[in-house]
């Protein structure tokens, strides 16, 4: 139970990094980030202002390209956590917890979690993925404004095996956890927008 625990959490991180950046072949899957026919969004300024208008462009171009609405944003940890520590010109801070009753807020946070919905921006759910890569362009992360719903992921039954004859001559064996997977990514690249650029390079302490 405790190995087959580990590789299920192992599982979804493979996944997760495939999803975002998969390499489209040799068994992996199309990641987001690699798409043809995005729109590219290019945040040049490390400031909380700037990642709001580099958010708001990439919802805009995803109502322009494509006639539909994005329905999310996702990003890494350490970006919604940056923006977090960011305050305007009087120390007060630009996302606020919902429970403080925001008024004029950038952003709302809901939950301090690692992963999955933490609060609001431009009246869009926020989503954060711990296996979004942090290494584009040197030391860049990127983040996603998107309609995730025309994004389909499948996946087939978990299935598990242990493989003694393996290493039987070192009486080691071999456990494995598999299951198969389809990604429809690429089904309306233009209802994605991807943000990457220099203003999104590694934050200080994060």
């Amino acid at each position: 139970r405790l190995i087959y625990g580990q590789l299920a959490a192992d599982y979804e991180r493979v996944l997760g990094t495939q999803i975002w950046n998969g390499a489209g072949s040799s068994g992996e899957l199309t990641g987001l980030l690699g798409l043809s026919g995005t729109n590219a969004i290019s945040n040049v300024t490390a400031t909380a202002a700037g990642m709001y208008v580099a958010l708001a462009k990439a919802m805009s171009n995803v109502h322009t390209n494509s006639f539909v609405s994005a329905n999310a944003i996702v990003m890494a940890p350490r970006r919604w956590n940056w923006l977090l520590s960011q305050v305007d010109t009087t120390g007060r801070p630009l996302v606020v917890p919902d429970m403080n009753g925001p008024y004029m807020a950038t952003g709302v946070q809901t939950a301090a979690i690692s992963a999955g919905y933490v609060g609001t921006m431009l009246g869009l759910p926020v989503y954060i993925d711990a296996t979004c890569p942090l290494t584009l362009t040197t030391d860049q992360d990127a983040a996603l404004v998107a309609r995730f719903s025309d994004s389909l992921l499948m996946e087939g039954n978990v299935n598990t095996r242990v493989l003694p004859d393996v290493g039987s001559g070192t009486l080691t064996v071999r456990f494995q956890l598999y299951r198969y997977v389809a990604f429809t990514g690429g089904r309306r690249p233009t209802a994605i927008s991807k943000i990457n650029g220099i203003g999104m390079a590694a934050p200080a302490g994060f």
